[in-house]
């Protein structure tokens, strides 16, 4: 399913489309109930959105703290470019 669906995008924003098999919709259609019991491992931090991907309540920053993304600098920077040694 990765190869075949997951081309352009990850799980979570993948966008469902009318040729999809009926298996991939439904396991689309069902993310929000998956998205409640995913957790995250930093590891380098590459891969986490600081500001849209969920930290608190199934919620990102950018919702969380009611901000207009027009004002941030960089609305695209992950993790790890919070992350010092």
């Amino acid at each position: 399913m990765t190869a075949k669906y997951l081309r352009r995008s990850n799980f979570l924003e993948a966008i469902l489309k009318v040729g999809d098999s009926p298996v991939w919709k439904s396991i689309l259609r069902n993310r929000m109930l998956l998205r409640k019991g995913l957790r995250w491992t930093v590891g380098t931090g590459e891969n986490i959105r600081f500001l849209w991907d969920n930290w608190l309540d199934n919620s990102n920053l950018v919702e969380i703290l009611d901000k207009d993304i027009s004002m941030l600098s960089n609305s695209e920077c992950t993790v790890s470019e919070f992350i010092t040694q």
